[in-house]
């Protein structure tokens, strides 16, 4: 009877225990997981850099590791000291400087953004700040002005957002697209609600109440002496472990993400996030829940993908959090808020996923899918080529669109074939690979009565392409390729020939010569982060070419009879006027010339 009366106890103070420690009911095995870290980094230490990882709960860090090198040409290990790039784990601070001042009522997450901005911020269609959030606003991307090699100076977050080449394509809330520019568009409206600087706004509100002694914002470090120096002391390296040089650019929109800190200082963040109360962050509990409180789902289902701001992780429970990469650095932070349970994986690695992905898929897993059996759909109407949302639509690197393209294929009767790898249907619409990492491991289809098929990704949505333009895009491309080659191969013969070298066939030949450096120079430099403003001397002379070929091929249709040529200098001829054509066509229509 004492036995049992006992064991009556015991179990009264366990479920007392876990109604008053909820979070204990979800204790880790860290021992297994350390386990299984150690075992990640050593099946990837021969093509890995350096590396800082931090497993949070119940407000401290129940695992932290650091492994490799911040600098492997002088060898100099990874420890608390070393600071790494959050890249785009910086958009946390935006979100969460919103819900403050959101939970200040000083504004509205679904009030039109232009009530908070000035008269030169105007926008065809309304944008609420939930869609900026949810990454939902319609802007396009562009290639230019995301990073500078080491600047002088930055502009003001004001001016960057202006300078921008970004414009509104869709409607707001019809396509997922990620947007650096959103992103800072909400900062800003941070720094014109508060009244502060937005870098001064997360100092005062975010770090300093936190504790973050080793952090920085500033573009150029210009708030954190410290770290400024640490930073030349970590070096960048790219997915092959090769050393990148420059390996440090500034980033004008900042607030998406030139945040550079220690591990410990983004482990203070995760465990504020994490906590029940959301303090010293925010003032009431409900706040951090509604942070935490889904806002945008795939389209047509209940599956969570976006939680203001910070995107749903496909995993075994409510994950959310972001990733991040810059030039040289590789990061990523998920935070399962229910659980109280957290990780943050930091690396000087371009492109790097082994860990910033491979890490959380061990502590959270995969999430559960059961296939319905019966009611599996037909997947031959989801066959196709899908171009990402997140593209430019506009100006010369919307080029960048055709060779993001994928193809989706059928797989069998039932299941579909994305690039290679094979996504198991698993009802209509939803497709897994379960060989894929976690957060690539789910496709979404969908119909929009606008944009047709519609592939759902964790990030963004791809819109299908119908194929008359694919073909002509390709086409285009191909036929302008061609139309160059073809310039270079006359101008050598003419350097040995001298029956071809006559000013009506050399001179515009020339000119494609020329055309063709001058789109391959504006490519190269924007694909080397550059400033759109360096760009317009390429993009001045695809006009000057386009003015200068149509008028050559306008004289020879107005006086085509009046030149004297052989017979072999009238082909040559009239494939030079061709070739001049397919090139203003292909300048025209990519808009090299803006």
């Amino acid at each position: 009877m004492k036995h049992l009366t006992s064991c009556i106890h015991l179990l009264l103070i366990t479920c007392a225990a876990c109604i008053i420690f909820p979070s204990s009911i979800y204790a880790l095995n860290t021992q297994s997981l350390e386990r299984e870290i150690d075992q990640l980094i050593t099946e990837h230490q021969d093509d890995s850099a350096g590396l800082a990882v931090q497993v949070v709960q119940d407000g401290e860090a129940v695992i932290r590791k650091s492994a490799g090198y911040g600098d492997l040409e002088k060898q100099r290990a990874v420890d608390d000291a070393s600071v790494f790039e959050w890249g785009s784990v910086s958009k946390v601070l935006v979100w969460i400087s919103v819900m403050q001042l959101a939970e200040e009522e000083l504004l509205e997450l679904e009030q039109d953004i232009e009530h908070y901005l000035p008269n030169s911020f105007e926008f065809p269609k309304p944008i609420q700040l939930q869609h900026l959030m949810n990454h939902t606003a319609g802007f396009d991307d562009t290639f230019t002005d995301l990073m500078l090699p080491a600047p002088a100076e930055i502009p003001s977050l004001a001016q960057a957002l202006e300078n921008a080449d970004v414009r509104q394509v869709f409607q707001p809330g019809e396509v997922a697209a990620y947007s650096n520019y959103g992103a800072a568009l909400a900062a800003y409206i941070v720094e014109r609600v508060s009244g502060q600087d937005y870098r001064e706004y997360v100092h005062n509100h975010i770090f300093r109440p936190l504790g973050m002694e080793h952090t920085s914002i500033d573009p150029l470090q210009r708030d954190h002496q410290w770290v400024k120096e640490q930073r030349l002391k970590i070096k960048g390296y790219t997915a092959e472990n090769e050393r990148m040089a420059p390996d440090f650019y500034a980033i004008p929109l900042y607030p998406a993400g030139s945040v550079i800190g220690t591990a410990n200082d983004l482990g203070l963040l995760a465990a504020a996030l994490l906590s029940e109360d959301g303090h010293p962050l925010f003032k009431q509990a409900e706040t951090i829940h509604q942070l935490f409180q889904p806002t945008d789902y795939y389209p047509g289902t209940d599956i969570p993908r976006m939680a203001n701001g910070l995107f749903a992780l496909p995993a075994s429970s409510e994950v959310y959090g972001h990733g991040g990469n810059t030039a040289a650095f590789s990061s990523s932070m998920y935070l399962d808020q229910k659980k109280g349970i957290g990780v943050l994986v930091l690396t000087n690695q371009a492109n790097e996923s082994n860990f910033t992905l491979g890490i959380p898929d061990l502590l959270f897993g995969k999430p559960e899918h059961h296939t319905e059996g019966q009611g599996l759909e037909d997947p031959s109407v989801w066959k196709g080529v899908y171009e990402p949302a997140r593209m430019p639509h506009h100006g010369f690197s919307k080029i960048y669109g055709v060779l993001n393209r994928i193809s989706v294929t059928t797989s069998g009767s039932k299941d579909l074939k994305t690039n290679g790898v094979v996504y198991a249907q698993r009802s209509p619409g939803v497709y897994i690979s379960d060989g894929e990492l976690g957060i690539y491991s789910r496709d979404m289809y969908s119909k929009h009565p606008v944009h047709g098929n519609i592939l759902s990704a964790y990030n963004g949505d791809l819109l299908q392409v119908p194929m008359w333009r694919h073909v002509l895009d390709w086409c285009l491309i191909g036929i302008g390729l061609i139309s160059v080659l073809y310039s270079v191969i006359l101008l050598g013969i003419a350097g040995f020939r001298k029956t071809m070298r006559r000013a009506a066939i050399l001179l515009p030949n020339v000119l494609n010569v020329l055309l063709a450096a001058a789109v391959s120079g504006m490519f190269y430099q924007a694909l080397s982060f550059t400033a759109y403003d360096s760009l317009k001397v390429f993009m001045a002379f695809s006009l000057v070419y386009v003015m200068m070929a149509g008028s050559f091929c306008a004289a020879w249709l107005a006086v085509r009879w009046t030149f004297h040529f052989t017979k072999g200098q009238m082909v040559y001829f009239i494939f030079t006027v061709l070739s001049c054509v397919s090139l203003c066509v292909n300048v025209m229509y990519w808009e090299f010339y803006r």
